[in-house]
């Protein structure tokens, strides 16, 4: 048992020691490669930070997921929530002791004083100018 612990550790050592071999990176343009192209300038991709801010970024970078996620979540539940109300009113809100009218009813018509057309209190249109004969 000891020895399977022993090789796994062994293997573990020689791919971190491998991975410290860096092949060089390329910029090409906008992009990014370890195979050269025409115009391919050589970038430095050291990572000269120490363990213990390797350790703080990789904090950092796990407690923004952990934000990340609980702000979806609460999203997600707002967005549903408002998805089971009704549809929003617009115009003054009604006050809570208002009673509730059935339906709208039209005011019955007024018939005192209206005139009508045979009233013999309007005078006839006006037709413009009278003319004069000479």
């Amino acid at each position: 048992m000891k020895t399977r612990h022993l090789i796994a550790l062994a293997g573990l050592l020689a791919a971190t020691m491998a991975s410290a071999q860096q092949e060089p990176v390329y910029r090409c343009g906008n992009n990014y490669s370890h195979q050269p192209c025409a115009t391919a300038v050589a970038v430095a991709v050291d990572d000269s930070r120490t363990d213990a801010q390797r350790q703080a970024a990789r904090q950092v970078a796990t407690r923004d997921a952990r934000l990340a996620e609980a702000l979806t979540r609460e999203r997600r539940q707002r967005d549903a929530a408002a998805s089971r109300q009704s549809a929003a009113h617009i115009g003054p809100a009604r006050a809570a002791s208002a009673p509730e009218k059935a339906g709208r009813t039209k005011a019955p018509k007024k018939t005192e004083g209206r005139r009508t057309h045979d009233d013999s209190r309007l005078t006839p249109p006006f037709k413009g100018p009278a003319q004069t004969s000479s």
